[in-house]
């Protein structure tokens, strides 16, 4: 036959032993192993009563974007950084800033209307930043760290290989590459609650 699992209990502690013959003994009061192990293993609460404090979580203090328009000039340079809306890696851009607006866009309320001239173009270009969009800008043209790319390894093969420091819309590339590139203090790091990259 196969193998009987026998519950011993010595010095309080449960033990399995896969013995071909255990010896089994009857109890006056029958011992469930499975109480006796969630007992050992888990505390006992019976009969203590628990008092559970819930407090609100501390949100993150952001701007809105009216103040993000607020503080935002008219033919000031800045240097902007966000995610690629297409590849979802971050991308910095060096502008002068020909309009400002804060006004309704698709089914927000308030939405950040930007037109700019990026740096050595002679058109403008305009973004529409929706209240849920991760963004940073510094004043002044800066340069901004956006290499995306860890340190190559070659295989066995010769094959250079190379792998993107974090996952695309990662935090990290704005947060900490972005923002320890340069000394200077962004005037604006607009990370919303529940944001989209």
């Amino acid at each position: 036959m196969g193998t009987q699992l026998s519950f011993t209990f010595q010095n309080e502690s449960l033990l399995i032993t896969g013995q071909k013959n255990a010896e089994t003994s009857v109890m006056d009061n029958p011992i469930d192993p499975f109480v006796e192990a969630n007992k050992k293993f888990f505390v006992d609460y019976t009969g203590v009563q628990l008092s559970l404090d819930f407090t609100k979580p501390k949100e993150e203090e952001c701007m809105n974007i009216k103040d993000v328009s607020e503080k935002l000039g008219i033919n000031n340079k800045y240097t902007l950084l966000i995610f690629d809306d297409l590849t979802g890696f971050p991308v910095a851009t060096q502008l002068t800033m020909l309009k400002v607006l804060s006004a309704p866009a698709a089914q927000y309320k308030e939405a950040l209307h930007l037109t700019f001239r990026v740096k050595r173009h002679r058109r403008a270009t305009e973004i529409i930043f929706f209240p849920n969009k991760t963004f940073i800008i510094w004043e002044g043209h800066i340069h901004i760290d956006t290499n995306m790319w860890g340190k190559a390894s070659i295989t066995t093969n010769g094959v250079i290989r190379k792998r993107s420091k974090y996952g695309k819309n990662d935090e990290c590339f704005l947060i900490k590459d972005g923002m320890e590139s340069t000394e200077k203090e962004p005037i604006i790091v607009y990370r919303p609650v529940g944001p989209i990259f």
